[in-house]
């Protein structure tokens, strides 16, 4: 998910450096506030919300100025509320002009959801210390008339030196499931807060006072003492139902060993009325002090109320000490009133009430205790002085003046962690502000200086803070490197080197720049591919171009056209090879006419008209032919024709001139390449690794369709690939894939290797040949087939999309000719019967013409004779079958009975279609 604002954005006053959270309500940021150079954290309302609806903004305006009013060293305080443009290079979805938000105080530490989730739960030390700042954070809230509405423990922080700081004071986030802002089914009121920590009189959608902040911190607390919030559910509804009606959960029932003052302040504060909680901050602080003591609640509300009436409190005199002055600052009169909403905890009776003298001795000493030096070194020399007085030697006296000693030792170490933790601030707004050269100096001459702060807590949480920071800036350096060009990596290295980052990170980031200079340097490499590629698209294009229309004057002219359009070393040596391509060309037709001319007339087999026939050469021209068409076994007159209507098997002419010139395998590979001849691919093949067996290869790819041995010609975007077996030339045979293929008599043999079940129309039994490529329609298919006697049916036609349609042919003895089209699924295949099979697709033209002779043999003329019978498909019907739209190859299959026995013989073969 990405952020609203980019590092380096820049919205108001203020420069974005990073993200540190993300609510319901918006984004937080850290952030330079540029006019005062301090850090803070810029809290920006999400644009959506805003644009759902425009009242939320100006209730987080009215909220926000509302919290800046607050001045309390355990609230965060909130500088400034604003809006501004949004930047352009902002993730502005929304389409808003402007963009609202408000500064506040940046706090170097962690939430309390941070320090729960990696110790589980929080300890009874640090619990009192969180409490005794929160309940100090609620009584000035109070009196400032401001309800919180969503204490948890994502808003308070634990700083780094160990102050706690309520956060979001006076706003609240929008509830989408547990988070943030809610609308209860059927409710008429907008629910504020975060559900599993919600007052039941928030989850009802009622008005709220400071005593449902006081539920909500009594929900954060059974947090703090048991690892787990005080109600679980599916869903948020269901926890704010839970804390309307489910009874208050007792933290004993998940941690039995949580003291019983916290387990009795923990659910006096989840009481489901608010009028059974405290009903003042000042009582909730005095609870706190009392809990932090170890008192119970109840057993605080007695003592408070013995310590008002004068009598005996049943407490130590030190702790009697600390609960009168409770009292005599006006804390103790409220919980008079209170009842006890948990459960009863009867106060400790005394068998031997004291003696009145005892009771005297514990009054002169709390006198002595409150006559005490502030200072505590002054104050400890007094009580060993004390603990040395012969009036002061009885039990009772000597405990409680040993309880004074250890109390004002504890404040002796406060004093001297306050010191040392005062030595640690310099280095921590060093930290806060991103100065992090600066900080990594200053926290190295406190180590050498205060070896004492090694062992300090703070001073470790300063180290990691320190250490997260860098590395975070060189975590920066590396994704500006992933996204730089290539004139920035220099100036990123350069700053990075000025940073106060360790040998191990600036190798790091080295690498990093060394990575990007080759994914750039990539980058180059494959966009001159790129234009090279095209570069040898357009050129095939070109020459293919010339030899449909045996140009030969138009060659010098293409290649000179793109003489410098090859920059690669391969892509020259290739070039190069092909230099003399035209010269190559133009020498071997030279060549071939010398050799018709001066010689005996040529006999070849020629192609007129998409027709096999014999024909004798008597002369070949630049433009024209002339020729004498067999008859039987004679030869008619003479005829001519233009070049581009007869195909002339080129390579047997060329193997039969009789000049060295014509043996160089380069001019036949050239001339070969150039005619469209069928032993193109075997004259490339015998040039090795030469540039122009590559040259000629890649020009193939562009315009001769796949790697194919039959004769290939593109025109308007058609590929046209023609078979003539009758040539016997065994290489045509690796363009089909499947078992049983041969030369036979007449032309291409297939002889399955396998039969299938009589009586079976699976699809996946029959004997099967593919063509190893295909065509996009419109297709054409012309094929002329020899089926041989008894022959159950043996067939040819197309497969596309995984559905095949054949023309099947049968000669057992009765010649049958019906479609055969294979299912969906290719699970089975059913019969056409047709006298006359007209069958076609829409975007797929077929046209298959096939001789079959019963006797074995083949007629002369194509789909002439007693024996044979020709099968047209017209276009203009459409048969069930193949998909439209899908490639399309040719497919042979037999429904063979018996294997080892010739199903068909291929004579010729025409498949034409879109590349």
């Amino acid at each position: 998910m990405s952020q609203l604002l980019p590092p380096h954005a820049k919205l108001g006053g203020y420069e974005i450096l990073e993200l540190v959270g993300r609510g319901g309500m918006g984004e937080v940021y850290r952030a330079n506030q540029l006019s005062m150079d301090r850090i803070v954290a810029l809290k920006v309302l999400s644009p959506k919300l805003v644009k759902q609806d425009p009242s939320f903004a100006k209730r987080f305006i009215d909220e926000a100025q509302a919290a800046g009013r607050l001045n309390n060293a355990n609230i965060v305080h909130v500088h400034d509320v604003a809006k501004a443009p949004v930047p352009a290079e902002a993730d502005n979805s929304a389409n808003l002009p402007e963009w609202y938000f408000f500064s506040m105080e940046f706090v170097a530490g962690e939430s309390v959801k941070d320090v729960i989730k990696r110790e589980q739960r929080v300890s009874d030390e640090q619990t009192g210390t969180i409490m005794t700042g929160m309940a100090n954070a609620l009584l000035y809230a109070e009196q400032q008339g401001i309800v919180h509405r969503d204490i948890k423990p994502d808003n308070i922080m634990v700083t780094t030196t160990g102050e706690v700081k309520l956060a979001d004071l006076g706003l609240a986030l929008q509830l989408g499931t547990e988070e943030g802002l809610a609308e209860m089914e059927g409710a008429q009121k907008v629910v504020m807060g975060t559900p599993l920590y919600m007052s039941p009189e928030q989850a009802r959608g009622n008005a709220v006072d400071h005593r449902s902040d006081q539920y909500s911190l009594g929900a954060t607390l059974f947090h703090m003492l048991t690892g787990h919030p005080p109600y679980a559910g599916d869903s948020a509804k269901a926890i704010m139902k839970s804390h309307v009606f489910d009874p208050v959960p007792d933290p004993h029932d998940v941690r039995d060993s949580i003291s019983e003052a916290w387990r009795q302040l923990c659910v006096r504060l989840m009481q489901k009325l608010p009028e059974e909680r405290f009903s003042t901050g000042e009582e909730l602080r005095v609870a706190v002090a009392g809990a932090i003591n170890g008192v119970a609640l109840d057993a605080l509300v007695l003592r408070l109320a013995r310590a008002r009436a004068g009598k005996r409190s049943g407490l130590s005199p030190l702790l009697m000490a600390a609960i009168a002055a409770l009292v005599l600052a006006g804390a103790g009169v409220a919980f008079l009133t209170l009842r006890p909403a948990v459960k009863k905890i009867e106060p400790t009776t005394n068998a031997n009430p004291t003696a009145p003298d005892a009771t005297a001795e514990a009054r002169a000493l709390s006198e002595a205790f409150n006559g005490l030096p502030t200072e505590p070194t002054l104050a400890l020399k007094t009580l060993e002085a004390l603990a040395q007085n012969p009036r002061w030697q009885s039990a009772a006296a000597q405990t409680a003046i040993a309880g004074e000693t250890s109390k004002r030792r504890a404040l002796l170490a406060d004093a001297a962690t306050r010191g040392q933790l005062a030595l640690l601030k310099p280095a921590a707004d060093l930290v806060s502000s991103g100065k992090l050269s600066a900080a990594k100096d200053a926290i190295a001459e406190l180590a050498n200086a205060h070896p004492e702060l090694a062992g300090l807590e703070a001073f470790s949480a300063l180290t990691k803070q320190l250490n997260d920071a860098l590395a975070a800036l060189a975590k920066g350096f590396t994704e500006r490197l992933a996204s730089s060009d290539a004139a920035a990596i220099d100036g990123i290295l350069a700053e990075a080197k000025t940073a106060a980052l360790s040998n191990d990170d600036l190798a790091a980031i080295a690498q990093a720049a060394i990575a990007r200079r080759g994914v750039l340097a990539k980058s180059v490499e494959n966009a001159a591919n790129a234009a090279e590629n095209t570069a040898w698209k357009e050129l095939a294009t070109a020459l293919d171009q010339c030899r449909n229309s045996l140009d030969l004057l138009a060659l010098d002219k293409v290649m000179v056209g793109f003489a410098n359009r090859f920059t690669s070393p391969s892509g020259k040596a290739m070039y190069e090879a092909l230099a003399d391509f035209p010269t190559m060309v133009q020498t071997g037709q030279s060549l071939v006419r010398a050799a018709v001319e001066q010689s005996q007339p040529l006999i070849a087999n020629a192609r007129l008209n998409g027709q096999q026939t014999a024909i004798k050469l008597t002369r070949l021209g630049a433009s024209d032919l002339s020729f004498r068409e067999s008859v039987g076994s004679t030869f008619g007159t003479e005829k001519k024709l233009p070049r581009t209507q007869v195909w002339l098997p080129m390579g047997q002419l060329l193997d039969a001139v009789k000049d060295k010139r014509a043996d160089d395998p380069h001019v036949a590979a050239a001339c070969l390449w150039f005619w469209r001849a069928s032993t193109t691919k075997a004259a490339i093949a015998k040039l090795g690794d030469d540039p122009l067996a590559k040259a000629l290869s890649l020009l193939n790819q562009h315009v001769g369709g796949p790697d194919l041995a039959g004769f290939t010609s593109t025109q308007d975007g058609q590929t046209t690939v023609a078979y003539d077996f009758t040539a016997k030339d065994p290489g045509l045979i690796s363009d089909f894939v499947g078992e049983g293929l041969g030369l036979g008599d007449a032309g291409l043999r297939w002889t399955p290797t396998k039969t299938i079940t009589k009586g079976s129309f699976n699809e996946n039994e029959l004997p099967t040949v593919h063509w190893k490529s295909e065509l996009k329609p419109p297709v054409t298919l012309r094929a002329r087939i020899l089926v041989p006697a008894n022959t159950v049916r043996a067939m040819v036609g197309l497969n596309a999309g995984g559905r095949s349609w054949r023309i099947g042919v049968s000669n057992t003895p009765t010649m049958r000719v019906d479609a055969v089209v294979s299912a969906g699924d290719g699970a089975a295949f059913t019969s056409i019967r047709a006298d006359n099979v007209v069958l076609a697709l829409p975007g797929h033209a077929l046209d298959l013409s096939m001789t079959v002779a019963l006797d074995g043999s083949v007629s002369a003329s194509a789909g002439a004779g007693a024996n044979s019978a020709p099968l047209v498909f017209n276009p203009a019907r459409p048969p069930p079958g193949l998909p439209a739209g899908a490639p399309v190859t040719v497919v042979l299959a037999n429904y063979a009975l018996e294997a080892g026995k010739p199903a068909l013989e291929l004579l010729s073969l025409t498949v034409t279609g879109a590349r």
